[in-house]
């Protein structure tokens, strides 16, 4: 355990793509032998997996320079038609991808065919929140012309439902939001001033929490 938070402290960890803490640490539990990222982007969660012994493969429907790190690992294509056997992988990752896909029924279908054991995928969480409403903030998801679905903890489940055949499902809410540095730095407080004060004054656990992102993990 301590080995794998070390590797974490040695990434760059980004909310929006590259590696991102919640969906690593749920990679790593599931143990995976030979993973697919469906959307993968600049192929990161590729790179470090393989760095770990993990066999991963990554298909995209762009072409990206830094699959030039490891060429062979990585593909172009479309979700709706993976250039993979019947169940290929025993783990796929798919990771903020399917709230831009019009047919999201076929592109799950899709995973599972090519998947034996697990499926994790995010997506970002568009639970209205009270407590944004009523300042008028909102997510930026929401504004965001690419996404053509806007899923809760309930509709994503009722579509992975329909679409995919399973024998148990866990939906989480993942990347909170750090209200209190948020409110610091609106009234003036710097950036690295208002990390300190929350990290002291402000424990996680008796904060008011919102969080960006819904992670599932889908047992096969």
């Amino acid at each position: 355990m301590q080995k794998n938070n070390m590797s974490l402290k040695q990434m760059k960890l980004n909310t929006w793509g590259e590696i991102q803490k919640d969906r690593w640490e749920k990679i790593l539990q599931t143990k995976p032998k030979k993973l697919l990222d469906v959307g993968c982007g600049k192929g990161d969660y590729v790179i470090e997996l393989n760095h770990k012994g993990i066999n991963a493969e990554g298909i995209d429907i762009m072409e990206y320079p830094e699959w030039r790190r490891s060429a062979k690992k990585f593909k172009k294509g479309s979700i709706l038609d993976l250039p993979y056997k019947k169940k290929e992988f025993d783990t796929s990752i798919c990771f903020e991808v399917i709230e831009h896909v019009i047919s999201v029924n076929s592109a799950l279908k899709e995973i599972r065919r090519v998947t034996g054991s697990t499926i994790i995928i995010s997506v970002p969480n568009c639970e209205e929140e009270s407590t944004l409403k009523s300042t008028g903030l909102n997510f930026n998801h929401y504004t965001d012309r690419s996404h053509v679905n806007f899923f809760t903890a309930e509709t994503l489940k009722k579509s992975l439902s329909t679409s995919i055949k399973y024998k148990s499902i866990k939906i989480e809410k993942i990347n909170r939001v750090n209200t209190e540095k948020l409110i610091l730095q609106l009234l003036g407080v710097k950036s690295e001033k208002a990390r300190l004060i929350c990290s002291k004054v402000y424990p996680k656990n008796k904060s008011r929490n919102l969080y960006q992102n819904l992670l599932a993990t889908i047992e096969l």
